[in-house]
Order: structure tokens, then C-alpha cells, then sequence
């Protein structure tokens, strides 16, 4: 309009309308000003922690209910196409609203469902005894895990599960673990001694865990078998082997559906936990290719699905 009337010279008209585009202008930027301020909406506390949290959208708890609460009215229906987080679905569940969720992405979908069920702690821990009472050979599963962890604190001298091991990138064996003892409530970090990794290279001797993992996610001819193969190398002896055995239990359970589907949820969390995508001393890493840190964290799996609960 101002080259127009510029062309056409009209000055008067001109004034008038750059006037009244000043005004326009200023108008537009306040409101996009205004809507600026709402551009990041603030939560109330920490992200809450989640299966694979490594992998979702960070999104701080409240963060979901206040956006909404400024839309529409608790109550309503909310449609998510996409169905990528968790936990913004069931704050804005917890919150009152009713939501439909597309999501084609069956470890979330299977998260979603277990905690949309909002089954009681209690259920979950009977069904994780009822895992630990299982027979490997002559002895509890869960003794039998636990024997594969077992370090002795440097303070008390007394035997426990260490909470994890510390590998070098490329070592064959650990060079220390991490042990919370309960009996002296000492936190250490001590070198890896000769019984745990004994422990390992009798895991070492047979690699039919691997070969079997293999077999359970690609045969032969499956033209996805090189990615498998691939992945599981980010699998070490000792998770691969508590990973394989605690499935083929599962099996053999005979479970109902619904405890089924909370063992499977638990296991997400291991499977997570068990491979070597996870650097010492921790921190914010958000993986996204299979590559190596230099030091390597390699979790307790038993205490891992534990702690899931």
C-alpha cells in the first residue's frame, strides 16, 4: 500500500495509511507478544521418571495441566495422534480429562495400557515373588541372579549384590563395581575381584543366550537378522544371560493376562538397563546410535526390576 500510494502521489492518503499500518503493526506485535508469554509454559516440579525416559520428550510434571486448563475444561475429550509421551497422557488423565491415543509404537502402547490400569504396588510385588520363587537347578531364581552380582564390601567384609559394574571400553572383564552396602550403609567403589569375574567367564564359556536371543527376535531368513545381530551386541555376557533366563520363566508361569502384561512392563525397564548405552560416572546422555561410551556401566538387572516397580 505505501509503494502505492507513494507511485500514485497521493500524500495525504499516504500519511493517513502509514498512519493506520503503524497502528496495525503495533497491534499485531503486542499480540504476538502476548502470545510470546505462553510460548513456554512452566511445570511444577522435576520430569517424573519414566521406562525409556532416555528416549521420550522431556516434559515437566504440571506443565500439561496448566496448557490445558488455559484451553478447555476438565472433562472434555482430548485426542493424541501420536501417542510419543507417556507421561503428558496421564497427567492430563490424572487431571480429569478423557483421552484417545493413536500411538503405533507397541513398547509405549504397552507402557500406556499397564499404567492407565493403575494396578496397586502390592500386585506388582506378588508377581515379581512369584518370578523369584522359580527353580533354576537347585536353587530360587532369585538366589541364583542375585549369586551373579555377589561382591564383598571392602568396610564389613560382608557378601552383597553390587549395584553395578564399571567396564573400560573394549575390556573383557570389569575393572570395578559399585556396591551400597546394607550392612555397614557404606557407598564404595572397589575393583572388580577374582570371584565376580570367575563368575562371568563361566557365562563366557557358552554363548548359546546369544544365539538363542537371536533365534526368539529374527530366524534365518528374516532380512531384519543383521540390524538384530547388531543390536544385541550391545548386550553383554551377564544381562544378556539374566535377560534370556528370566524370559524363558516367563514362559512358564502361566500367568494371567493382566500379570503378564505388568511382568512385560518390568521387563522394559531391564531390557533398558541391560545394555551398554550407559556411560560412567552417569549423566544427561540421550542415545541415539548404538555407540560405546568410554566407560561403561553395566546395571544390576535383579535390582533393576525391583526398583521398576
Amino acid at each position: 500500500i505505501r509503494d502505492l500510494v507513494r507511485s500514485r502521489g497521493l500524500g495525504d492518503v499516504y500519511k493517513r495509511q502509514t498512519i493506520e499500518l503503524t497502528e496495525i503493526e503495533s497491534t499485531h506485535r503486542m499480540d504476538w507478544m502476548s502470545i510470546n508469554k505462553q510460548a513456554f509454559i512452566p511445570g511444577t516440579s522435576q520430569p517424573p521418571i519414566y521406562p525409556l525416559g532416555r528416549y521420550l520428550p522431556v516434559i515437566p510434571n504440571g506443565m500439561i495441566t496448566r496448557m490445558l486448563d488455559k484451553k478447555t475444561k476438565r472433562g472434555g475429550v482430548l485426542v493424541d495422534p501420536f501417542g510419543t509421551s507417556p507421561a503428558a497422557i496421564i497427567e492430563a488423565a490424572r487431571a480429569g480429562y478423557r483421552i484417545i491415543v493413536a500411538c503405533n509404537n507397541p513398547i509405549i502402547s504397552h507402557m500406556l495400557r499397564v499404567k492407565a490400569k493403575a494396578y496397586s504396588n502390592e500386585r506388582f510385588l506378588r508377581i515379581l515373588s512369584t518370578l523369584s520363587a522359580t527353580r533354576k537347578g537347585d536353587e530360587r531364581l532369585e538366589r541364583h541372579l542375585e549369586d551373579l552380582y555377589q561382591v564383598q564390601c571392602p568396610e564389613c567384609s560382608a557378601s552383597n549384590q553390587a549395584r553395578m559394574f564399571i567396564w573400560a571400553k573394549g575390556a573383557s572383564t570389569p575393572t570395578a563395581a559399585v556396591l551400597e552396602c546394607p550392612a555397614c550403609k557404606r557407598k564404595s567403589e572397589l575393583p572388580a575381584g577374582p570371584e565376580s569375574q570367575q563368575k562371568l567367564f563361566a557365562l563366557l564359556k557358552g554363548s548359546m543366550y546369544r544365539a538363542r536371543a537371536l533365534e526368539r527376535i529374527a530366524a534365518v531368513n528374516d532380512p531384519i537378522r543383521p540390524r538384530v545381530e547388531q543390536a544385541l551386541e550391545s548386550y553383554q555376557a551377564r544381562p544378556l544371560y539374566v535377560l534370556i533366563t528370566i524370559l524363558n520363566r516367563l514362559e512358564s508361569l502361566q500367568l494371567d493376562v493382566d500379570d503378564e502384561s505388568i511382568l512385560q512392563a518390568l521387563l522394559i525397564s531391564a531390557f533398558d538397563a541391560g545394555n551398554t548405552l550407559w556411560p560412567h560416572p552417569s549423566s544427561n546422555l540421550r542415545p541415539k546410535q548404538l555407540v560405546l561410551p568410554p566407560n561403561i556401566r553395566e546395571n544390576n538387572l535383579w535390582l533393576v526390576l525391583n526398583e521398576a516397580i
